[in-house]
């Protein structure tokens, strides 16, 4: 009489195999594709810097309403009412390019928003590639100090521009 033979704990009461607790050779197909989706969902989240969207007619309008003005030009006796930063990302692949006149346009409406008409000390970093702390494909960080001025030296200062 034959041997009986002991059924496997991966074998079914047909002789065929059972996957279920056995991943095999499709281990790192479904390792890439939890992976792939977890990397879609995640670009579904929004930049993870503040940002604020402006539209082209606010920035018409802060445009002579809040200067801005390079470090260089800054005077020292100018009312401080603290420093400001803004990021232009380009979060998702057909939003706007990141560009420092985004991220001054935003400067300028956060000084409006403290209440101040000058953006003063404007300084902006270089271009950033793709960042994951930022969650952006590219963006750009330009930082200044709110400031108080008066409309005379704005008014100048928009003529001479």
């Amino acid at each position: 009489m034959p041997a009986r033979r002991r059924r496997n704990s991966h074998t079914n009461p047909l002789g065929l195999r059972d996957n279920r607790f056995d991943l095999g050779e499709s281990a790192p197909m479904r390792i890439m594709g939890i992976v792939a989706l977890c990397g879609a969902l995640g670009g579904c989240v929004g930049p993870l810097v503040p940002v604020t969207h402006i539209d082209d007619s606010t920035a018409i309008e802060l445009d002579p309403t809040v200067r801005t003005f390079a470090a260089t030009e800054s005077p020292p006796n100018a009312p401080v009412f603290g420093p400001i930063t803004a990021t232009s990302c380009k979060n998702k692949i057909w939003d706007k390019d990141a560009t420092a006149e985004d991220a001054t346009n935003q400067l300028r409406l956060m000084a409006r928003q403290r209440g101040g008409n000058a953006v003063g000390h404007r300084t902006c970093e270089n271009q950033e590639g793709t960042s994951l702390a930022k969650n952006c494909w590219a963006s750009i960080t330009c930082t200044g100090t709110g400031q108080l001025r008066d409309s005379k030296s704005v008014r100048r200062a928009a003529d001479s521009e």
